[in-house]
């Protein structure tokens, strides 16, 4: 039985090849509103105006059905979302330019709205507020999201990155607004679960924190469960977006499994690649049945659990049918074993440093269309490093 309903095609920018490639810094303004601003009958317009604190105050007065009505009139600045995107998602904005226009737009509305998300995941709040408004968010999904994304940029220590989506929420939940209905549900859904997963954890810390618990992660099972939370709900969403739009042979039960598998591998590896600033943050992953081993014998584990998760994704090789989607799965799950060997061979170094595998490794696995791209990106981090 197939997961999603197929009579959608296409997305907001169907037709077109790709995003436009022209870039433009995100707005500067505390918020970004086109439109009308709509209160008590008047009419009031902020075009790309820097809105003060009177003007978020007003913005949460108003009811979320004028909120939302607001936002359904504004008139996406696709240069803007592409800028966004490609600020938070570095790596994974060149992949999923091999994807179909539809179901690209579908990941970056879908990218966007999760990394919205995770600024309330990583931000300074105790454990226990961001549970709250974690589980919130998770109950309202993605209404409570907007509210909670006006607090957060008011944050003083919200990073960078995160500090212009926050600036710039309309704008997302704008696009996101554009995309067909039954995609909307799709990332809504799994929006949700990510949520209420989030929460369950922070509890978890607020509980580590308070001695009431010995630690984040007990066991492997546990830092599965914490990866399906972080990634694999976004590998059972893709299976999800990819049967919507025709990519899939089949969908059922053990392709969703696999999804969710790949999604889990990669986060493994993300995992690996910030257990050095995470240890910074007094944050670890590390099981705790696993702390009387030695950094080498406990790394092995991990390369085996991880190597066991990456066989489990092995089955969208033969369901996908569409080539740029099998083409996109197959980078995403060969840049981690790249990025898992590389962890391996220089191990244990991973543990106490960020340590990044040579560029020619890659140049020499990617697609052809993307090695150009790639090196852009490289060259550009270099700069940024030296700012």
């Amino acid at each position: 039985m197939a997961l999603a309903d197929r009579t959608v095609r296409g997305g907001l920018f169907a037709g077109s090849r790709t995003f436009p490639r022209r870039q433009e810094k995100p707005s500067k303004s505390p918020f970004w509103i086109r439109g009308a601003f709509v209160r008590g009958g008047s009419r009031t317009y902020f075009r790309d105006s820097r809105c003060g604190p009177s003007a978020q105050t007003a913005w949460m007065s108003l009811s979320g059905v004028e909120r939302r009505r607001i936002i359904a009139g504004m008139a996406t600045d696709k240069n803007l979302i592409e800028t966004l995107y490609r600020s938070v998602a570095r790596q994974q904005a060149l992949f999923t330019t091999l994807l179909p226009d539809d179901l690209e737009h579908a990941m970056v509305d879908a990218y966007l709205l999760f990394r919205l998300l995770d600024t309330i995941e990583d931000s300074s709040l105790a454990p226990e507020e961001r549970a709250a408004d974690l589980e919130a968010v998770a109950d309202d999904f993605p209404a409570a999201l907007e509210k909670r994304s006006i607090r957060h940029a008011q944050a003083e220590r919200t990073p960078p990155a995160y500090r212009s989506l926050l600036e710039n929420f309309q704008q997302i939940f704008s696009f996101h607004r554009e995309q067909p209905p039954n995609v909307q549900g799709i990332i809504e859904e799994t929006g949700a679960r990510m949520a209420s997963g989030m929460a369950k954890f922070a509890l978890r810390e607020a509980e580590v924190g308070l001695g009431k618990r010995p630690a984040l992660i007990e066991d492997f099972s546990e830092l599965e469960e914490y990866c399906t939370v972080a990634a694999g709900y976004v590998g059972e969403m893709s299976v999800r977006l990819f049967d919507l739009f025709g990519a899939l042979a089949r969908a059922d039960d053990e392709v969703l499994e696999a999804g969710r598998a790949l999604g889990n591998f990669v986060q493994i590896v993300n995992v690996l690649r910030d257990s050095s600033s995470d240890r910074e943050r007094n944050r670890s992953y590390r099981p705790r049945e696993t702390a009387g081993l030695a950094d080498k014998e406990y790394l092995n584990q991990v390369f085996s659990f991880g190597r066991n998760i990456a066989s489990r994704s092995e089955l969208l090789g033969e369901v996908v049918v569409k080539p740029e989607v099998r083409t996109y799965c197959a980078t995403l799950h060969g840049m981690a074993s790249l990025h898992l060997t590389f962890y391996q061979q220089t191990a244990p170094r991973i543990l106490h440093e960020r340590i990044k595998p040579p560029v020619t490794l890659f140049i020499l696995f990617l697609p052809p269309r993307l090695v150009g791209r790639f090196l852009l990106y490289k060259i550009r981090g270099l700069f940024r490093a030296r700012d």
